[in-house]
């Protein structure tokens, strides 16, 4: 089969089994091809009827918008590359179909039409509508394509997107550059309109064959001859402002390709990275095993002696130098001058020498190391003044933080290559290193947005870019089935991208080409990877397929967080993640999941109903083992009490320890804690009465309760779907809920179920046919459900009646718009043009037919308006319909293509906002209302959505049928544009869940078969607390989010760059907030925060200081070093974070701090007597002084484990010496 021809396979059967020949058809004038089979056998291997073809092409489709047309007798089916676009396969009686395409770039698609005949005349063809007025974006080169050679005989018009820096790349090889075109003899006109930043620009073209380069009507290049692939350049000065390039080109015969590479012929300084030397070891973990006789595999972490004794961090004062590497990667000479800045402050300056196109020059900057804990910015900017013209400006200027974890990143010479000569074409990059610096700048991105109750300023940890190694294109993979990266154990975190990500994919891109949106943000796969070496586990862990519970057959558990950064890459971190990165904050890297071990002393259940109410039950509950199974043996059987409340027993787990990142395991419940988390998942068995009910209680929102503050004790919330007493056991398919005291459910026969705030109760429908929508009109005062055989009833607000409907098809979709008016819809009558949608004013006595979906895509399944005029429609096959005139007219949707699967159901929970979920695993946003929409979250189609709602907040939920992999449902919860899985599901008789609604932001019911009725409601850990006095809030338990009021009476004390402190008028306490925001000195204020303790000092993290009303100087208070602190075994009431003064002789001098001693009998932390002032970006005189006075903070430091007194003064003038 040639490459511009048909490949058409026949098979012996109506399904596409058994395949007998394979032939070619040539392709005709209008792309395709037309068979007429008649009634007699096609080939050798079938008969006249009862067979089935395949037909495909591969064929170069640019960017823009095709129609397709089918002829199929009978059925037939349309695909463009892996989208089907249209079906007919259950043969409607209409032969002719169409479907519009529109694609987004330039590129080889397969084009394939399946076919099948049952008896009769078969019939089979395709033709293609290639664009002819396509308008290129502003990255796009608009294309018309000819089919002769001097640009007569126009057959397309289409657009390519940019490469090659402005330009583009084009290789057709044998093939034509589009449907109808020409594989030979042919010409295209490309054109496009772009800014240039002026001055010396270079050109080049290569071509097979001839070429002309034409800018602003002035021809450039001439070289409109046929030859093989040659290369032609020209070098023009252009003004600043817009340009037009156009480009001619034609083939005469054999291969085809043409470029075009634009190049600005200036300097570019590109600041690749930004070094912090000297360098010291992350953690080598090693493993003890078999500590526990029946999980030999589970280990525990430790550190060996030469390990324990190796440094991590420079040491206070230490000299830290920080390396800029500068590259000149444009394409002329120039020196670059820079300049260094230390927190936002210029600290240095200077000029690099000329340096040639490619070259490189390393610029140092020390400076005394101040500590691992105190977060500090270094910046470098090349060209800061732009006093040099250059190609790109986007790559000047690093910034890192400095205690931040430090990222090595290898890259194989050729992959380097292709992003100098590609990167721009598609991203604001302009070469590897500015990439990877992209990836690094979305990953502190992610960990800033993770914000949550214990992080509400997102996680503090960042990491940064601290060297970018270039490998030869000889080098070997270190390790080619994981990070392709040697073990570099100087640095926290390290990556490889090797050659093979150049490799042709199959459809003549390579990986990033197929791949865009990576290089515009950042690849997930490489997130998921520096994620995992950051210490991060893999939540899939905690799943365990149907198939491999032993306790009961077919029962699974997927993760409630199997959606994540670490497990798929999503594009956030969950909560869980965000606390396990905010325990270890500053600590190095090299431990794995040993953040498990954070769990309560005791942790226990409370067994709720379906109503969230506690319940009392036998639970049987049984263990996950390594290896993602859950074997027979039980492990406890425990009987609530009336509250619903047993206690776990704690397991032995076989030894305390205290890894080096401050995690203490202890005997729990899990016994051992696997910290890969594969034995972090109990499955328990819940019978009540007759009833018996699933669920899986994990290890993760446990952990999530013992970081929020709940060391102590914990009780995990068990939702079960029993009832003691149920409305129905019929099927339930729809829900909606007003508020939290009015809903409806309906379901089988007629079944209507109302909510009151307190039970279900039933209603009589007037209907005996199964009800399959219901909606609630937005001032809550009338209602509609409708269903099989045409089925429709209204509430009047007090009670149900059956209406009349024109038709009896299944109708799935109402809406309540209020003032009598409703819409029903659902499937279209036998041979309908349309889905069957009517409309009705005069509260259902008569109905109104409203032309909107075509019956060709299935069925309308719902409907969702924000008002009485503005509405969202859902059909099964089709894009989504909009209107805003109360359903009276549609107009379809953009953003969705046809042949993404059904889409169930949708809601518009504001003016402008859209949620949809479709059967292959995808959920959709609008914020357009309705009018467009986007892919917010691609599940996979092992997530079938059944019912989704939201909140015009963004909470919500969606639920699924039964997944076949676990047999259970899903609950998934949407929250603040993140989403995880709801520790609840349904099994066996009780799957699926057919629909959700919500009830309020934070509460909802869903509904399933069997009578399934259960509220959802996430479980709140967050403890809150509004003080009115200091006392009160150092009270409260670690973890509280606190409020102290301006009735405190605190005044600030001390500022520093990373804190700041407040001490109450009196001077009777203090406590030191870490903040971004602040308040002058000696002003009142009101903070916020989450309290913690820190070296035995309560501290509020994640702070916010407000200032109100009033001042106040608060003046040291004078006191011998024995005295401060106030920790137990240590002198005098507690004073730590209130302003002091002490005096002494000076004991010692280090880079950032002295050691003064007053006779107390102190030692400190250095080892000398006295106690040390932390003088971090002060001057300390030189020579040392003998003696001196400190007014500062009192506070403390740990070292090795120990806790010392410190005091740190404010400024110079805190420091009074002699």
């Amino acid at each position: 089969v040639g490459v511009n021809q048909w490949r058409q396979e026949i098979y012996n059967s109506t399904n596409l089994t058994n395949l007998v020949d394979v032939k070619a058809l040539d392709t005709n004038n209008l792309g395709g091809f037309a068979l007429r089979m008649a009634d007699r056998p096609i080939s050798a291997g079938v008969g006249a009827s009862n067979f089935s073809c395949k037909f495909t092409r591969d064929i170069w489709l640019n960017k823009g918008t095709y129609r397709f047309y089918i002829h199929t007798d009978d059925g037939g089916r349309l695909f463009v590359g892996e989208t089907k676009y249209i079906d007919n396969w259950n043969y409607d009686g209409y032969p002719s179909k169409t479907a519009t395409v529109t694609l987004d770039s330039a590129a080889l698609r397969t084009v394939r039409l399946d076919h099948y005949d049952s008896g009769g005349p078969a019939i089979a063809s395709v033709a293609i509508v290639p664009p002819k007025d396509t308008i290129p974006g502003a990255d796009d080169w608009k294309m018309e394509i000819y089919n002769s050679t001097n640009f007569t005989n126009l057959v397309e018009v289409s657009a390519c997107q940019k490469s090659n820096g402005e330009g583009f790349a084009l290789n057709w090889g044998e093939r034509a550059p589009g449907p109808t075109a020409n594989p030979d003899n042919f010409s295209i006109r490309f054109s496009r309109t772009w800014t240039f930043a002026g001055g010396l620009y270079r050109f080049t073209t290569t071509s097979d064959e001839g070429v002309k380069l034409y800018i602003d009507g002035q021809l450039k290049i001439d070289h409109w001859t046929a030859h093989p692939p040659a290369e032609d350049t020209v070098e023009v000065t252009l003004t600043p402002g817009d340009h037009t390039v156009v480009v001619e080109y034609y083939d005469a015969s054999g291969s085809a390709l043409i470029a075009l590479t634009v190049s600005h012929k200036a300097p570019d300084f590109d600041v690749r990275f930004i070094e912090r030397t000297p360098r010291y070891d992350r953690y080598t973990v090693s493993y003890q095993t078999g500590i526990d006789p029946n999980e030999p595999g589970t280990a525990k972490p430790y550190l060996t002696s030469e390990e324990q004794s190796k440094k991590r961090w420079p040491t206070p004062g230490e000299m830290v130098t920080y390396t800029a590497h500068v590259k000149n990667i444009g394409i002329a000479p120039a020196a670059c001058p820079y300049k260094w800045y230390f927190d936002g402050v210029e600290v240095a300056s200077g000029t690099t020498p000329t340096l040639e196109p490619g070259e490189e020059y390393s610029v140092t900057h020390s400076r005394p190391w101040d500590n691992e804990t105190i977060d500090h910015k270094i910046k470098f900017s090349a060209d800061p003044d732009g006093l040099v013209g250059e190609t790109f400006e986007n790559n000047n200027i690093r910034e890192d933080q400095t205690n931040a974890l430090s990222v090595r990143i290898h890259v194989w010479q050729s992959l380097y290559n292709w992003f100098d000569a590609n990167a721009k074409g598609y991203s604001d990059t302009a070469s590897f290193d500015d990439w990877a610096q992209k990836l690094i700048e979305n990953m502190n991105r992610l960990m800033a947005e993770a914000v949550y109750p214990g992080t509400p300023q997102g996680i503090p940890e960042r990491v940064r870019l601290d060297e970018v190694v270039i490998e030869p294109d000889s080098a070997v993979d270190p390790d080619p089935s994981g990070i392709h990266a040697p073990l570099d154990l100087p640095w926290d975190i390290r990556y490889g991208f090797t050659n093979t990500l150049l490799a042709d994919q199959g459809n003549g891109k390579n990986y990033f080409e197929n791949n865009v949106s990576y290089l515009q943000t950042y690849d997930p796969t490489v997130v998921k990877s520096l994620a995992y070496q950051m210490g991060l586990i893999d939540y899939n862990n905690l799943s365990v397929l149907g198939i491999s519970n032993s306790a009961q057959t077919g029962i699974g558990h997927p993760s409630t967080l199997e959606q994540s950064a670490i497990t798929t890459g999503a594009p956030f971190f969950s909560e869980h993640e965000a606390y396990a990165l905010t325990t270890n904050l500053h600590k190095r890297r090299g431990f794995s999941g040993e953040y498990l071990y954070d769990v309560p002393a005791t942790i226990k259940i409370r067994v709720l109903d379906a109503y969230r109410r506690p319940m009392s039950a036998n639970v049987k509950i049984y263990q996950e083992y390594p290896g993602k199974t859950i074997p027979a043996t039980l492990r406890w059987d425990l009987n609530t009490d009336a509250n619903g409340i047993a206690t776990l027993p704690n397991r032995s787990c076989f030894g305390t320890i205290t890894t080096a990142t401050g995690h203490t395991l202890k005997d729990n419940p899990f016994g051992l804690i696997n910290i890969k988390g594969e034995n972090g998942l109990f499955f328990a068995k819940i019978t009540k009465n007759t009833s018996t009910d699933y669920q899986f209680i994990e290890i993760l929102p446990i952990n999530i309760a013992y970081w929020l503050g709940y060391q102590d004790e914990f009780t995990y919330d068990l939702q079960t779907a029993i009832l003691v007493s149920k409305p129905t056991t019929s099927d339930l398919y729809g829900v909606d809920m007003y508020s939290n005291t009015l809903g409806f459910a309906v379901g089988a026969s007629g079944k209507i179920l109302k909510w009151d705030g307190n039970l279900w109760s039933s209603q009589s429908s007037g209907c005996t046919q199964s009800l399959l929508g219901v909606d609630i009109s937005p001032d809550g005062t009338q209602a509609v459900a409708c269903g099989n055989l045409g089925s429709v009833t209204i509430w009047n607000g007090s009670s149900w009646a059956k209406k009349p409907y024109p038709v009896t098809n299944s109708m799935f979709a109402c809406a309540a718009l209020g003032s009598s008016t409703f819409l029903v819809g659902g499937s279209a009558v036998s041979g309908g043009a349309y889905d069957e949608l009517y409309r009705s004013t005069d509260n259902g006595a008569t109905w109104t037919k409203i032309t909107a979906v075509p019956s060709t895509q299935s069925a309308i399944r719902s409907m969702s308006f924000y008002d009485t005029n503005k509405g969202i429609l859902a059909a099964a096959n089709a894009p989504l319909y909009v209107t805003s005139d109360g359903g009276m007219s549609w107009t379809p949707s953009t953003g969705i293509s046809t042949g993404e699967g059904s889409f169930y159901d949708c809601t518009m929970p504001s003016i402008n906002t859209g949620w949809t979920a479709n059967s292959a695993g995808k959920v959709y946003t609008s914020t357009s209302a309705g009018a467009s929409w986007n892919l917010f979250a691609d599940y996979g189609t092992s997530r079938p959505w059944n019912g989704i709602d939201m909140t015009a907040s963004g909470n919500g939920w969606a639920v699924t049928p039964s997944i076949s992999e676990y047999g259970t449902t899903l609950v998934r919860r949407f929250e603040n544009n993140r989403w995880f899985n709801m520790p609840i599901c349904t099994s066996g008789t009780q799957a699926p869940l057919n629909d959700v609604s919500c009830s309020s932001d934070i509460e909802g019911w869903a509904v399933g078969k069997g009578g399934v009725l259960i509220k959802l409601a996430k479980q709140d850990l967050r403890r809150t607390a509004a003080c009115s006095s200091l006392e009160e809030a150092k009270s409260l338990p670690d973890g509280t989010f606190i409020t102290i009021s301006e009735n405190a009476d605190l005044y600030v004390s001390a500022i520093f760059p990373e804190s700041v402190y407040l001490e109450k008028g009196d001077r009777s306490g203090a406590i030191r907030v870490y903040t971004n925001s602040g308040a002058p000195i000696s002003s009142k204020a009101e903070l916020s925060g989450i309290l913690a303790t820190e070296n035995g000092e309560r501290v509020i993290n994640f702070g916010t200081v407000t200032p109100v009303s009033g001042s106040k100087l608060i003046e040291p208070i004078a006191m011998n070093t024995r005295s401060l602190g106030g920790l137990p075994n240590w002198i005098g009431t507690s004073n730590l974070a209130i302003l002091v003064r002490i005096a002494g002789r000076v004991t010692n001098v280090g880079p950032n701090w002295i050691t003064i001693d007053d006779g107390s009998g102190l030692i400190a932390s250095d080892g000398f007597p006295g106690v040390k002032i932390r003088c971090d970006m002060l001057s300390i005189p030189n020579p040392a002084p003998t003696f001196a006075a400190i007014t500062g903070v009192s506070t403390t430091e740990s070292v090795n484990g120990q806790i010392y007194k410190v005091v740190r003064p404010r400024n110079d003038s805190d420091m009074q010496q002699e």
